[in-house]
């Protein structure tokens, strides 16, 4: 693996998550902490990959972000800002940004799309409800669209349903219709998990190339592999909390946390002879989660602190964090 090239983050972030916990609330009662504590950045043509394994809160923060949580769900801290402006509780600025200044992939294509309509029209009503075009006007820039995104013979395939089509080809319909009205932002949900190697390769050169043009990407991932071939920064998330943060190529090679390292360790490699190591155990219950280190009852180091002393995200340096309380000796250990 060979982590993309980390860009300076010299521009001002375009969006701000700071401090945000979200947790899910049933009818009895019951609270099930879902995101506790995150905080990250996407500054214009970076692209930030949130990493986890599922049920990490990768989604909720995403649609968090978006503003598309389920109605159990709470955000009961944090902010949420795109260039500046707060978008928590703010709905006009919400709707306002949803489209036009921040846009979603989502990882089921075929339930994105309408069934019963042609795709070119389902990408030529963003231009018509939000730019104002005529419907000639409006199916010529779906077409330019989808060529863009590299559908071949897009006038013709303009005219299918999504049934028609690939599960790669409605991919890149889906993504033409988030980039239709040009956003700031591109937040992507695990949209390459459905596709085959090829055609993932293929939406990764694209969502590199949006990165590369200036967009900034938030990209959701289970996926070491995916991680390590479109990530300038990496946000490791376990149990709705993140275990470490930083630029992808030192994440990547030389991790600060047990938990990244075990991710690591638990991916099959060509160059190397036998099983690799899968990490024992489960997440832990969100309704019970464990008084110290969330990581510590699959940790191969853990202590009696880890299980009694929740340990802090803390700065090693001015760009990567940890939360551990072994960092130190995690430098010189080879934990896996």
């Amino acid at each position: 693996m060979t982590p993309a090239f980390a860009r300076p983050a010299t521009a001002p972030a375009l969006l701000e998550v700071d401090n945000l916990a979200v947790e899910f609330r049933s009818r009895g009662g019951r609270r099930v902490h879902a995101v506790e504590a995150l905080s990250l950045n996407v500054h214009p043509g970076e692209c930030v990959v949130v990493l986890g394994e599922s049920g990490s809160g990768k989604s909720v923060t995403a649609k968090a972000a978006m503003g598309l949580l389920e109605p159990t769900a709470h955000i009961t801290a944090g902010t949420i800002r795109l260039s500046g402006v707060d978008l928590l509780g703010n709905g006009p600025a919400m709707r306002q940004a949803r489209g036009e200044q921040m846009a979603m992939v989502f990882q089921d294509s075929l339930s994105a799309l309408n069934p019963v309509q042609r795709v070119g029209a389902q990408i030529a009503e963003m231009f018509r409800v939000h730019r104002g075009l005529g419907r000639r006007e409006a199916w010529a820039r779906a077409v330019d669209l989808m060529r863009d995104v590299a559908i071949p013979d897009p006038e013709r395939r303009a005219r299918d349903y999504p049934h028609q089509i690939s599960g790669g080809m409605r991919q890149r319909i889906v993504i033409a219709m988030a980039l239709s009205l040009d956003p700031q932002v591109l937040i992507a949900d695990e949209p390459t998990t459905a596709l085959d190697v090829t055609v993932q390769s293929g939406i990764l050169q694209l969502f590199r190339r949006l990165a590369d043009s200036g967009t900034g990407l938030l990209f959701i991932t289970h996926d070491v592999g995916v991680a390590a071939e479109i990530a300038d920064h990496v946000v490791v998330m376990y149990a709705g909390s993140v275990m470490e943060s930083g630029p992808a190529r030192d994440v990547l090679t030389s991790p600060n946390h047990p938990y990244t390292r075990a991710l690591l360790a638990s991916v099959p490699r060509i160059d190397q002879a036998g099983a690799r190591t899968p990490i024992p155990g489960g997440l832990p219950d969100p309704a019970h989660r464990p008084t110290g280190c969330l990581f510590a009852p699959r940790c191969p180091l853990a202590q009696p602190e880890c299980r009694n002393t929740r340990p802090v995200l803390e700065h090693q340096t001015p760009d990567r964090q940890a939360a551990c309380l072994r960092v130190e000796e995690l430098l010189h250990v080879d934990v896996i």
